[in-house]
């Protein structure tokens, strides 16, 4: 099978599956081995690759401290490839972001490339409101490595912490009810296109959770010496410059190995869709010459004290909400 066959089947199947049976939560449990073997497949990480260059408007990206790569939408699945990017010192005692659950959502993980990312899995938050504090219990701590299949259930709060290198993980996505008409209706272009306005727009008129959309309500938790504090209002970091985007990008492409697609970027660098097509042929020539580029984390992308913590800070609030007050 070429690899653009490959990736065409793959995609196809976690589709066919997520769409035969009405429990997603098994429907996940049934495709972990078929996402490990999508996720460790080296020709299929190339073609997602591919993929994305072939289209000039990704050399006009920008991205938060994880570099994300679509795959697939529909209106079953999202699959997307996250490559996360290192501290620059290779520090791994850091969370790449707040204690977060994903609601409603389910979410399957599966490590493709690099050395993976210590990742750990808490119960559901629960709200004490005698000291206005939410307890959390740990449910697993371990390194997500290469061919590691991980599930995150809804309202499963979790958080990864830095990688010492680059590590790419593949990420299915579903929602956890049964797939229905809003389901394909979301997948709609016009839809997609202008999502956030038309969430706030129908969040005011009382219709957003009539379609199912994904309605953002304390999802996000930091330590402190007494516990775990919610933040009431989602907190993202910014997303950084195009340069380092396109930084970021040339370095997966020379941790993974595949210079080989320099005949793709090289015509991109001349599209006059691409804005900064003298960065595309400077690390065009880096690439092709072998010289190393690193990925790059942006100003902002760390240093914000109720998303990046160490795990000695969850440990504390972890073992300050066992003693009896």
């Amino acid at each position: 099978m070429t690899p653009q066959v490959s990736l065409d089947s793959y995609v196809e199947a976690l589709d066919r599956a997520m769409r035969a049976s009405r429990d997603k939560r098994a429907s996940h449990g049934g495709v972990q081995e078929l996402l490990r073997e999508f996720a460790t497949d080296p020709a299929v990480l190339k073609e997602i690759l591919r993929r994305h260059l072939a289209n000039p408007k990704n050399m006009n990206s920008r991205h938060y401290p994880v570099l994300s790569i679509p795959i697939a939408r529909t209106a079953s699945i999202e699959l997307l490839a996250n490559c996360w990017i290192p501290l620059p010192d290779s520090a791994t005692n850091l969370s790449t972001k707040a204690i977060h659950h994903h609601g409603e959502m389910l979410l399957s993980t599966a490590t493709a490339f690099g050395p993976g990312y210590e990742h750990w899995m808490f119960k559901t938050p629960q709200y004490d409101a005698n000291h206005d504090i939410y307890d959390l219990e740990l449910l697993e701590r371990k390194v997500h490595a290469v061919g590691n299949v991980a599930f995150v259930d809804s309202r499963t709060a979790h958080v990864p912490f830095y990688p010492p290198s680059l590590t790419i993980t593949i990420v299915l996505w579903t929602t956890s009810s049964p797939t229905t008409w809003r389901d394909h209706l979301k997948r709609r272009p016009a839809l997609q296109r202008n999502s956030e306005s038309l969430r706030e727009l129908l969040k005011r008129v009382g219709l957003a959770r009539a379609l199912d959309l994904k309605i953002v309500e304390h999802f996000d938790f930091t330590p402190t010496s007494s516990g775990f504090r919610i933040l009431k209002d989602r907190w993202e970091f910014p997303q950084g410059p195009n340069a380092d985007y396109l930084a970021s990008l040339f370095s997966v492409l020379q941790a993974t190995k595949n210079e080989d697609l320099l005949s793709i970027i090289k015509t991109q660098a001349t599209n006059p869709m691409v804005q900064d097509q003298a960065l595309v042929m400077s690390l065009s020539s880096d690439l092709e010459a072998g010289r190393s580029i690193g990925a790059r984390l942006s100003a902002g992308h760390t240093g914000a004290a109720h998303a990046n913590f160490t795990a000695e800070m969850v440990e504390a609030a972890l073992r300050s909400r066992k003693v009896p007050s």
